[in-house]
């Protein structure tokens, strides 16, 4: 069996799992210790309520949470790449620094 196969989730043609949309994630540390983002796919996501607030060393400078819904909305960077985003321009992330 091939690596390939190996990594593809039970029942999940691979072909399916290949076109399906990726996600890129913050990581919570408790799930994965010192990493930062994750790459998911669209299959593989969850609604985890336990998660909030989520504890990520990016979490701050990203995300503005909302503990009345218990959940975040974007800030600062993110905002500034959806706007680039709007006018047609790539979705990233740029590091003003």
């Amino acid at each position: 069996m091939s690596q390939e196969e190996l990594s593809t989730p039970p029942g999940f043609g691979l072909e399916n799992y290949r076109s399906q949309p990726i996600y890129a994630c913050l990581a919570d540390e408790r799930d994965f210790p010192g990493s930062g983002i994750v790459f998911v796919p669209e299959t593989d996501l969850v609604c985890d309520e336990e998660a909030y607030p989520l504890q990520s060393k990016f979490a701050e400078s990203l995300l503005d949470p909302q503990d009345l819904i218990r959940a975040y909305l974007p800030k600062g960077p993110i905002r500034e790449a959806m706007q680039r985003q709007q006018l047609g321009m790539p979705f990233m992330i740029v590091d003003n620094c």
